[in-house]
């Protein structure tokens, strides 16, 4: 084995001639060419933001419009009719929340459905609830 002290101590590097005088501008060069492509990406931007991005909030906003949410009538033409006479015959497992599953209704169809079935008047309620108060 060689010793460290063997290995002749000479410079392996070499820098080019005036290479640190002449670095300054070839930076500078590079910067400047570097502004110039990040400015008309900047302009590309700026034509999408002003144009494209205002149409397609338009475009999301009229599709949104053009397909209104539907009632409680169309949601029950989805179901099909062979489903409803099983339903009504009851000769299978066939229940409720088999029928519900695909549908999704409307908080104000909910609404409307539970004061018509339950005939949720505030009226009648609370005078019911004023005489058991009163009956206690």
């Amino acid at each position: 084995m060689s010793k460290l002290e063997d290995i002749p101590k000479e410079s392996i590097f070499r820098v080019p001639e005036n290479y640190f005088v002449e670095l300054p501008s070839r930076i500078q060069s590079r910067i400047s060419v570097r502004k110039k492509t990040s400015s008309s990406e900047k302009h590309l931007w700026s034509y999408a933001l002003r144009y494209a991005l205002p149409l397609a909030v338009i475009a999301a906003i009229l599709v949104y419009n053009y397909y209104p949410e539907p009632d409680a009538e169309s949601i029950l033409a989805t179901v099909e009719t062979a489903d409803i006479v099983q339903y009504l015959q009851q000769e299978s497992a066939l229940t409720t929340e088999d029928v519900l599953d695909n549908i999704d209704f409307k908080t104000e169809d909910v609404e409307a459905i539970e004061n018509e079935v339950y005939d949720l008047g505030t009226d009648a309620n609370d005078q019911d609830l004023e005489l058991e108060f009163n009956t206690l």
